[in-house]
């Protein structure tokens, strides 16, 4: 679902503004609610950030958006400033592994340490 924005914003070179979009939204249970760039404000230099709304907030949503130009550039109200994705979620059951179980090959290791 494309999102709008509910002003009109001015970005200063490299800055990044919280942008209204009037809506407020309850997921149904077991989803959340992804917030995704758009091809058409990337390809102007704006990225979203900070994509997950919670299922329990209630409050008005706000697009995070950051202009990557070193220029100002401005959205207007009405602009389609990204996408709302609803997703579905499993809640894992998280456990607590002693030490020793996890010291294996690759054990603590980390990113990139198996090849």
């Amino acid at each position: 679902m494309d999102v709008t924005a509910r002003v009109d914003i001015h970005f200063e070179p490299f800055e990044t503004v919280r942008v209204p979009t009037g809506l407020h939204c309850t997921p149904p249970d077991g989803t959340y609610i992804r917030i995704a760039d758009r091809s058409s404000m990337a390809l102007r230099g704006f990225r979203v950030g900070g994509g997950v709304v919670d299922p329990s907030y209630t409050g008005e949503i706000c697009v995070i958006m950051s202009n990557e130009l070193n220029r100002s550039q401005d959205i207007k109200q009405g602009d389609r400033v990204a996408q709302f994705i609803m997703e579905r979620f499993a809640r894992p059951e998280v456990i607590q592994v002693p030490k020793e179980a996890i010291l294996g090959e690759q054990g603590i290791a980390g990113f990139g340490s198996t090849g």
